[in-house]
């Protein structure tokens, strides 16, 4: 069973920004959401059925990995993200101008100065615009999403975090609502993922000011769907951009 949050932020009387769980409109963005959670089949038997399945580029990157759970997380993914496209190749109520810039797609990837990985060009070898993916696994899961628009997505598996841990990443509210949740585990990860999300969409990665990354969601037009796996012990966030 998943149980699905949505997360907004709210300005409150004093100009600070609280975090409130509400229902928020989802504006229709192009978009494909892919989630693996059945991980007893992360062995060293999948991860060679699975090696000829992606691209060169992807198979070197994941036979960096000297541990077998990042071999199958970096193959899986790529799986995941082919299967994706497929979909949305497949779907005729997708978007038609989606389907054109990802047909441009060459199976590689190019990367900004942050590291955060785009689709290549096949014609061009520069990153396809109109695409945006993101990619994000945990032990207990692996997500993957596709948009028309920028993206960001994160899973992290529910975990107890220390004060000194709460007081690196969160503000003095996200401390206040975690600290008062009957489950400070689950809520220290649905902040979590939001802030991971939304620092892979803008491909900024972790900055200094992690306490204050969601300060002024409420202001930007994003939208924000966070999903609960409450049966296995993870939260996935996802965040996309409306413009």
């Amino acid at each position: 069973m998943v149980n699905v949050r949505y997360l907004i932020a709210a300005k409150t009387k004093t100009k600070t920004v609280n975090y409130q769980l509400s229902t928020i409109i989802l504006f229709p963005v192009p978009m494909k959401i892919s989630l693996f959670d059945d991980m007893s089949q992360c062995t060293e038997a999948e991860v060679k059925r699975l090696l000829p399945l992606v691209s060169e580029q992807r198979r070197e990157q994941a036979l960096r990995f000297k541990h077998l759970f990042g071999q199958f997380a970096c193959l899986k993914s790529y799986v995941m993200l082919k299967q994706c496209v497929s979909d949305v190749m497949a779907d005729d109520v997708e978007n038609e101008i989606f389907k054109s810039d990802l047909m441009g797609w060459n199976g590689l990837f190019v990367y900004n100065e942050h590291g955060k990985p785009f689709m290549q060009d096949i014609n061009t070898g520069m990153e396809i615009k109109g695409v945006d993916f993101s990619i994000s696994h945990c032990q207990k899961g692996i997500v993957v999403v596709l948009a028309s628009q920028a993206v960001g997505i994160d899973i992290e598996c529910y975990r107890h975090a220390e004060d000194s841990l709460l007081k690196k990443t969160m503000n003095d509210l996200e401390i206040m609502g975690i600290k008062a949740s009957n489950n400070p585990a689950r809520e220290f990860a649905f902040y979590w993922t939001a802030k991971e999300a939304l620092l892979k969409l803008k491909g900024t990665g972790i900055v200094d000011e992690l306490p204050q990354v969601l300060s002024g969601l409420y202001q930007a037009p994003y939208t924000i769907k966070v999903h609960d796996g409450v049966d296995k012990g993870y939260v996935y966030t996802v965040i996309s951009s409306r413009m």
